[in-house]
């Protein structure tokens, strides 16, 4: 079973597409061909479209390519009361973009803008489109470029993110998702992309490169033939490549003692995100939501199971500590994994988070009795951390997590990356059945043991209010929002459980 970053599971997602090949003449230029432009936006030069009752629909093939030097953008929020701060980065200086260029982390608002002529120069159509610019299928456009992107392959989805890197390679493009369907007749037309004039400004780019053109032919829907590029082929699944030297992800051999070196360099930071997502069952009696546990420490959390010689169905379970290198120098025992089957079928590590309902004085009322989890990075929630993997790392539940035949299990949460738990199962949620009307607050507790080591367990809790209002039967739960966030509404398409 593939995990999926959250943002693919709310209803903002649009999937993107990418036009097939690459800018040919981008790969050919020569260094003193190209400006001192920071981007270029490149597209075909013709494209055909799909036709469709309503008009046309068309993969623009849009790409954004990077000269010069990688570009790389940083952005972060000091908190949720704090609108988020956009910075171009070069290795000798920072850039501000304008205020309001990011609203949350999935992207840049408004940062293309495409207009569409007939060929007497009237306009037809207009739409700006907010653009992620990860190295989501990045193209390599010359042989001195970089093997493989060192950037983060998709953008943030997470409501509570707090600090995210978007780049590109130098000579790399990477697809901006511009396809969709356009109230178009057929016929022939003229397409121009073009970079929102105030960040290209920010940017220093010229006109030529903030500007890219391009013919579109309407076909008539009886009319055969290629419609335009065709969507890509799934992401296959690749290596490691992270910013950070990556611990080595091979099963280790068993260690022989409780306890073999220390954690010399840096270590994991378990911090937990504000509960959301958050409503009652049908029955109105159980209270659901989703949770994060996230990594803010310079190193990885990195747990290997073995099978336990007496029982069977448990893993004695190590925690691994790694210098700067990524060399690992230690591990100590930190408990056990369970093999879980029913709706799970799969390890988890028996003391990673606790999730329960506290009243308005922080005592316990409800606990729910998910308490075991099968780590994984499921959502980047700050990238801009000192030792953040730009790449999300392994998050096939498959590999990770084991089946009912595994002899061991290798677990890990990347730092700037979090587990997102949606509690929509049986059992995970908490019961509220029996409690009066009044002010709660969810509270997410990660190492609630004190068994794995961390930097800093002061960090560990978040609490999110609630109130529970009305009638039995006929109960709700009304959530105060947190600063300036806006959360997805899940009333219209509730995200797939992933566990």
């Amino acid at each position: 079973m593939k995990r999926r970053p959250l943002l693919a599971l709310l209803p903002l997602l649009a999937t993107a597409l990418v036009a097939p090949g690459v800018p040919a003449t981008a790969a050919g230029e020569s260094r003193s061909a190209v400006s001192s432009s920071p981007v270029r936006l490149w597209m075909p030069s013709e494209i055909e479209a799909y036709a469709t009752p309503r008009g046309a629909r068309a993969n623009l093939g849009v790409q954004l390519i990077a000269q010069n030097a990688p570009f790389e953008l940083w952005s972060t929020r000091a908190d949720y009361d704090s609108p988020i701060v956009t910075e171009w980065r070069t290795a000798t200086s920072r850039v501000r973009l304008p205020a309001g260029t990011m609203k949350d982390f999935s992207g840049l608002r408004k940062f293309l803008t495409l207009t569409v002529s007939r060929t007497d120069g009237k306009q037809v159509f207009a739409r700006t489109r907010k653009a992620c610019l990860a190295s989501w299928m990045p193209q390599r456009l010359a042989p001195t470029a970089v093997p493989l992107s060192p950037y983060p392959s998709y953008c943030a989805g997470h409501p509570f993110a707090l600090g995210s890197v978007q780049g590109i390679p130098q000579d790399y493009a990477v697809p901006l998702e511009v396809n969709g369907s356009m109230p178009l007749e057929p016929g022939r037309y003229r397409v121009t992309a073009s970079i929102k004039p105030e960040i290209a400004a920010a940017l220093g780019a010229a006109s030529a490169d903030a500007t890219a053109t391009s013919t579109l032919r309407v076909p008539r829907r009886e009319d055969r033939g290629h419609a335009g590029p065709k969507p890509p082929m799934p992401m296959p699944a690749g290596a490691h490549h992270g910013r950070a030297a990556a611990p080595d992800l091979r099963p280790a051999t068993r260690p022989t003692s409780a306890r073999a070196g220390a954690p010399v360099g840096p270590v994991p930071d378990l911090r937990s995100l504000p509960s959301f997502a958050i409503d009652l069952n049908p029955k109105r009696t159980q209270l659901r939501f989703a949770a994060t546990v996230w990594n803010a420490g310079s190193s990885a959390l990195v747990l290997d199971g073995f099978r336990n010689s007496g029982d069977q169905s448990v893993m004695d379970t190590y925690q691994y500590f790694f210098d700067a290198q990524g060399k690992q120098t230690g591990y100590q025992q930190v408990g056990s994994m369970k093999y879980h089957d029913a709706n799970h079928d799969h390890w988890h590590y028996e003391d990673f988070a606790e999730y329960s309902l506290v009243d308005a004085d922080k005592k316990t009322v409800g606990v729910s009795k998910k308490i075991s989890f099968c780590l994984a990075n499921t959502d980047p929630v700050d990238l801009t951390v000192p030792g953040a993997d730009w790449m999300q790392g392994p998050d096939d539940l498959g590999s990770m997590c084991g089946d009912d035949s595994a002899l061991s299990v290798r677990q890990q949460l990347s730092a700037g990356h979090g587990d997102t738990y949606m509690q929509y199962r049986a059992g995970q949620a908490i019961s509220v059945k029996d409690l009066p009307n009044g002010t709660y607050y969810l509270k997410v507790h990660a190492n609630p043991f004190g068994r794995l080591v961390e930097s800093d367990a002061t960090n560990n809790v978040s609490y999110r209010r609630i109130r529970l209002v009305g009638k039995a039967g006929e109960r709700r739960v009304e959530v105060p929002s947190v600063g300036r966030i806006v959360e997805p509404s899940m009333d219209e398409e509730r995200p797939t459980p992933l566990r």
